[in-house]
């Protein structure tokens, strides 16, 4: 246990106060009420007085100049932070509400699946050190000193944060990164007006959606929680730094070329009770509830304009056991494997006016939910 030494406390308050009690037998107040009408008093009577005083001053013992002074470490344990920054705790968010309803078309739909028609691909993630490594055998051989030179990709030194002395050990600092790709079709998106290249219209009017549970007090005004505070780096770096054709400030989506960022978007924080309704159905999808024997039993499993959904309770967060269970139970919310969405979904494919690697790219996915592992070797071969 350590304690503050006299004379060196971060505050110093004076408190000055006092009360004061008087009490005292009166007998002209005795005489007073026996001379009312009506009113005859043998007790003597008392005469009591109470009065209190207090006051605080608040101070500092800590003088420098003859001016009160406080210091950094003084301010230490007053704020006790939350932490969001993990990207395993999100996941996909269901479609925004909004008062005119601009991004749920199920309107205007003959089902709900309209409610994603404006759902765009988004992704959340901190980039692995293994790619900011020189040497190693799990760093993909076809990533260059150049390519995580990006200021979307590259390391956050913690000198670029916080002033630290050259002499402590400095290691990049963790990051939350989200891509969005406003033109690109997100999860179980089955948007009929796609353009023929397989895009989505309209950009400007999509969004993408990650939510996640708050796990700490959600009573906010209870714990004193006042603001959201996060440090974002600047996307229109290029701009702001008058270097537009520099390209450690390109953005590369893979698909077109590579250019500095100019139109921006919107970032909306939404707190309180958000629905997590991805897929609106009104039923509580989960991978691992469906059969591990890929029995697709109406007695198993809900059909709906979606897919299908268990009918079992949510019990715990493991997939089967069994061998072969992982291939009929990691395919998705929409409880579909990729050939299976072809032909559940062939009504969609059917009217989509696509070119022919288009249709092509999104029969091999028409839900957008297949998973892909970031060091993989399809990745390397399509140099990615």
């Amino acid at each position: 246990m350590t304690r503050v030494g006299i004379g060196n406390e971060p505050v110093r308050y004076a408190v000055l106060g006092f009360d004061m009690n008087y009490s005292n037998e009166s007998r002209w107040l005795t005489r007073l009420i026996d001379a009312l009408p009506v009113i005859d008093t043998k007790a003597p009577s008392n005469i009591t007085a109470n009065a209190e005083f207090a006051a605080l001053f608040p101070g500092t013992s800590n003088r420098v100049q003859g001016e009160g002074a406080s210091y950094i470490d003084d301010f230490e344990a007053t704020v006790t932070p939350f932490s969001l920054s993990s990207p395993l705790a999100w996941r996909m968010g269901a479609t925004p509400l909004t008062d005119d309803n601009r991004f749920d078309r199920s309107s205007i739909s003959p089902d709900r699946l309209g409610v994603n028609y404006k759902r765009a691909k988004i992704a959340w993630y901190t980039v692995d050190n293994v790619f900011y490594r020189s040497t190693g055998r799990s760093r993909p051989t076809n990533i260059g000193l150049e390519d995580t030179q990006n200021h979307y990709v590259r390391s956050i030194g913690q000198r670029e944060v916080i002033k630290r002395d050259r002499q402590q050990i400095v290691v990049n600092e963790p990051t939350f990164d989200i891509a969005y790709y406003p033109s690109e079709r997100g999860m179980y998106n089955y948007n009929p007006d796609l353009n023929t290249d397989g895009s989505l219209p309209d950009p400007r009017s999509n969004f993408g959606a990650i939510t996640r549970a708050i796990t700490s007090e959600v009573d906010f005004d209870k714990t004193n929680i006042e603001y959201i505070e996060f440090w974002m780096m600047d996307p229109f770096i290029n701009v702001t730094n008058n270097t537009p054709t520099n390209p450690r400030g390109f953005i590369d989506d893979g698909i077109n070329p590579p250019k500095a960022n100019t139109t921006g978007g919107k970032l909306i924080l939404n707190l309180g009770s958000i629905s997590e309704d991805v897929m609106r159905d009104d039923r509580h999808a989960f991978e691992q509830g469906l059969p591990a024997d890929g029995s697709n039993s109406l007695d198993d499993v809900a059909e709906n304009e979606w897919g299908r959904v268990t009918r079992d309770p949510y019990l715990n967060p493991a997939f089967d056991n069994t061998e072969s269970s992982r291939l009929n139970q990691d395919v998705g919310l929409d409880g579909l494997k990729s050939v299976d969405e072809v032909a559940f979904f062939s009504n969609y494919l059917t009217m989509l006016n696509l070119s022919p690697e288009a249709r092509q790219a999104l029969e091999n996915d028409p839900s957008a939910d297949n998973f892909t592992y970031y060091l993989g070797d399809d990745l390397d071969a399509a140099y990615a």
